[in-house]
């Protein structure tokens, strides 16, 4: 991750695969303890969305959770997500 504190923008650099076959859903990945969190939700759809739309990935707000709701094509996945996030004390 990349973060910037003066303006609070910040870029997470996803670079992961999906085996043929899985489906991953839920939580993909988690941010350190101490890292900022978002301020808003940020979300991005995958480069290959599924045909009933699922595919997204996304953090909520306060959350260090990177969640998906299902990315159903196989392969590498190379993503940049930004957004603003903020230092929380807890």
């Amino acid at each position: 991750m990349t973060y910037n504190p003066t303006i609070g923008l910040g870029i997470i650099h996803l670079d992961f695969t999906v085996p043929q076959g899985k489906t991953p859903t839920g939580r993909l990945f988690t941010l350190p303890e101490k890292a900022p969190v978002p301020a808003a939700l940020i979300e991005l759809q995958s480069a290959t969305p599924s045909a009933d739309g699922r595919g997204g990935i996304w953090m909520d707000k306060g959350s260090r959770v990177i969640q998906t709701d299902a990315i159903t094509a196989p392969g590498r996945y190379i993503i940049n997500i930004s957004g603003f996030f903020e230092v929380t004390n807890g």
